[in-house]
C-alpha cells in the first residue's frame, strides 16, 4: 500500500510513470530536470554534514562541480 502511494505521489510530481522512473538512470534524470530549466546545474542543500568530509557548509547550496574541486583540492 505505501509503495502505491509513493508510487501515485512520483508519478504526479514528475509526470512520468513508475516503471519509466525505474528504467532511467538517475545522470538522464538529472539532464531532463536541467534541460526543463534552461540548462541551470542543479544544486541540493546540505542540511547535514557529509560524511567524512567534517562540516561543509551546512548553511548554503553547493553543485556536485563545487564539492568535487574542493575534495581535489584536498586530496592533493
Amino acid at each position: 500500500m505505501r509503495l502505491q502511494l509513493l508510487e501515485q505521489i512520483a508519478e504526479r510530481v514528475t509526470g512520468k510513470t513508475a516503471d519509466d522512473l525505474r528504467q532511467t538512470s538517475v545522470e538522464r534524470l538529472r539532464e531532463q530536470v536541467e534541460l526543463r530549466h534552461g540548462g541551470k546545474p542543479m544544486q541540493f542543500p546540505s542540511h547535514f554534514p557529509f560524511i567524512g568530509r567534517g562540516n561543509v557548509m551546512r548553511d548554503r547550496t553547493i553543485s556536485h562541480v563545487d564539492v568535487e574541486k574542493v575534495l581535489d583540492r584536498i586530496l592533493r
